[in-house]
C-alpha cells in the first residue's frame, strides 16, 4: 500500500532485476514483504527557529498527531505516529514558517554522525535536495562556513 492506502504496482521488469539481484527465494519474498510496510513520517526541528519541545507540544495539541522522539540526544528528531492524509505534513502553517522539516531518518543520521560544530567549515559534495545542508547549518547555528554543492 502506498500513503493513499492504494496497492503499489510493481513493474514486472523491476521485480525481474530484483530476483536477479535477490536470487535465494527466501530473500526475495522478504523484499517483497519489506517494500509493503508504509515509510515512517519523520520530521525534524528548525532549533533555530523553534525549540524541540515548543514544537512537539504545538503540534499534539493543535492536530492531535502523537509523536515519538526516537532519540533522547536529538530531541529534534520526531516520527508522527498518527495516520496522516497524503501531503498533510506538508500543508501545516508550521512547516510552511519552516518551523520543521520533512525528512527521512536515513537522511539525518550522516549529520549526527558528523556532528558538525559551531565555527567550522563544512564541505557538503551531496547537497541536493538539501535536507543535511539545513540540517548541518542548524547544528553549527547559523555560524562558520557551509558550502553546499
Amino acid at each position: 500500500m502506498n500513503r493513499n492506502n492504494k496497492p503499489v504496482e510493481l513493474k514486472p521488469l523491476f521485480l525481474e532485476r530484483m530476483k536477479k539481484l535477490l536470487p535465494d527465494e527466501k530473500d526475495f519474498e522478504k523484499f517483497l514483504e519489506e517494500i509493503k510496510i508504509q515509510p515512517v513520517n519523520a520530521i525534524r526541528c528548525n532549533k533555530l527557529k523553534i525549540s524541540s519541545e515548543k514544537l512537539k507540544k504545538t503540534l499534539e495539541e493543535k492536530y492531535n498527531w502523537k509523536i515519538s522522539i526516537p532519540w533522547k540526544a536529538h530531541p529534534e528528531i520526531m516520527i508522527i505516529e498518527s495516520e496522516l492524509l497524503p501531503g498533510e505534513l506538508g500543508r501545516s502553517l508550521e512547516h510552511l514558517l519552516g518551523y520543521y522539516y520533512i525528512q527521512e531518518l536515513s537522511s539525518m543520521l550522516p549529520v549526527i554522525a558528523l556532528a558538525p560544530e559551531k565555527n567550522k567549515r563544512v564541505l557538503d559534495l551531496c547537497a541536493a535536495p538539501g535536507s543535511k545542508t539545513t540540517q548541518i547549518s542548524s547544528e553549527m547555528q547559523n555560524t562558520g562556513i557551509l558550502i553546499a554543492n
